[in-house]
């Protein structure tokens, strides 16, 4: 059965060249994001992905990729665009919720939307 959790990936439409190397580099990343995500919604200014209970192991080629890809992000000098330049970070959102209550992980610091939300549920 394994481990299963909610995960949210938001990248801005100004870095998607960086996603799309990492899909043409790892085509099952690609089939992750475009095949098997229960959401995806590709605005004007940035695509999400979402899956719900979704086996989010690094050791699996797609999500080692995805987790590679947010690892530049993190460790990236600031990038110019538009003339400004802007710290990589604030260009992608991610939220993994697992399946224990203390099991939450973010990443990036754009999309500021993009949180856990803690809930209770009772089966009584």
């Amino acid at each position: 059965m394994g481990y299963r959790s909610e995960v949210v990936l938001i990248v801005d439409k100004r870095i998607e060249g960086m996603l799309m190397h990492v899909f043409t580099s790892e085509p099952a990343a690609f089939q992750m994001c475009h095949e098997h995500a229960d959401e995806h919604i590709d605005r004007e200014d940035a695509v999400m992905f979402r899956w719900s209970q979704v086996k989010w192991y690094d050791s699996y080629a797609c999500v080692g990729a995805i987790e590679a890809f947010m690892d530049r992000l993190d460790c990236a000098d600031d990038i110019e665009i538009d003339g400004q330049d802007i710290d990589p970070c604030y260009l992608y959102r991610f939220v993994r919720v697992g399946e224990e209550h203390d099991d939450i992980e973010c990443r990036g610091y754009g999309f500021d939307g993009v949180y856990p939300v803690a809930s209770i549920s009772v089966n009584f």
